[in-house]
């Protein structure tokens, strides 16, 4: 489904039980070498995955080769961003150590041509397992990304820092930082943040154009009273007359996490628009969000990367939509086997 795929590869298991003698699990630890031993032997395949033979770990100052930055610029960053190899830190709070690694994959150390850019977390799970998200979109990997931590309350936090397309560097250093937390909830990280919107969310309607040929397909949720919340998902093909419909209903522990996700996002107005200066062929993600008062506020991205949060809901409604389809798809299939059991053969 177009650029949503992109989320969906960030997320893969990844079993670390069983380790045999030359194997490292996360705590023993205790290196830059163990580090890399422990993201190769998790990764490394010699005939699907070779190049993670190539991976090695930032020194934290690889952005200086990128951009063209003045020494006034250069000090201030070396001052305020200060950033790890790898650290291992309880992300997911559930009392066991989490590893975080930035590195990058490339023909050999210091090869930018050939680099590739990881921010690799390894999330701890039941027994020895590790679950491995990469929390660099595959549209920005070719940029350097680090990361520190933030404790506030005892919890841990992710602070990152991911550059950009270097486009006016003099002016404003193309460098973003993103505090995250981990929701348990959904699986995946979103924004830190104090905001919620006050108000009563009555209704999301998320929709995504997949082509110029007029595709889409759209997922419209509501909140009936804070009980229920039937939705609909709508798929609009060129080659059909009708447009497919399915109908089911989401459970009130998924609407909540949606509705303080969206009612975090903060408008400056009624809309906001994401990277509509990008590409020709670039088709936009909407999410329309309706209140009880009344009000309503739309979200136009063109790009699938205006923040960690919005490509999590991005995520959780593809989630959706997919799950729907296959509770569809098994409910016929018991349907025929019912029937075909009747008949007389």
């Amino acid at each position: 489904m177009r650029r949503i795929l992109l989320t969906v590869i960030f997320i893969y298991v990844v079993g670390t039980s069983g380790f045999s003698q030359s194997e490292i699990s996360v705590s023993q630890i205790s290196s830059d070498a163990d580090a890399i031993v422990f993201v190769r032997q998790q990764n490394y395949d010699k005939e699907t995955a070779p190049q993670w033979n190539h991976f090695y770990l930032t020194e934290g100052n690889e952005w200086q080769s990128f951009y063209n930055l003045s020494k006034a610029q250069i000090d201030s960053l070396h001052r305020d961003m200060q950033t790890f190899r790898w650290q291992k830190a309880d992300l997911n709070r559930d009392g066991k150590p989490d590893l975080i690694v930035s590195g990058y994959i490339a023909r050999r150390p210091g090869d930018w041509s050939t680099t590739t850019f990881k921010l690799l977390v390894f999330l701890s799970q039941r027994g020895n397992d590790y679950q491995e998200m990469n929390l660099i979109d595959d549209k920005l990997d070719k940029y350097p990304a680090y990361f520190s931590l933030v404790n506030i309350e005892n919890q841990n936090y992710l602070q990152l820092y991911r550059w950009h397309i270097d486009s006016k560097a003099a002016e404003n250093i193309p460098l973003r930082s993103d505090t995250l937390t981990y929701n348990a909830t959904l699986g995946y990280f979103v924004h830190l943040s104090g905001y919620l919107n006050p108000l009563t969310l009555q209704r999301i309607d998320y929709d995504v154009q997949e082509n110029t040929g007029g595709s889409h397909h759209h997922l419209s949720i509501e909140n009936m009273n804070g009980a229920s919340f039937p939705m609909s998902i709508t798929f609009v093909r060129p080659e059909q007359t009708k447009p497919e419909i399915f109908k089911a209903k989401l459970t009130k522990l998924l609407w909540n996490n949606l509705d303080t996700l969206v009612r975090n996002i903060q408008f400056t107005g009624d809309s906001i628009i994401y990277n509509d200066e990008t590409e020709g062929d670039k088709l936009p993600i909407t999410l329309t969000l309706q209140f009880s008062n009344g009000s309503k506020k739309v979200i136009i991205d063109y790009d699938a990367d205006a923040s960690y949060t919005l490509m999590t809901i991005y995520q959780v409604f593809e989630d959706i939509i997919n799950n729907t389809l296959d509770l569809y798809e098994q409910r016929q299939q018991q349907i025929q086997q019912n029937v075909f059991s009747d008949w007389d053969w």
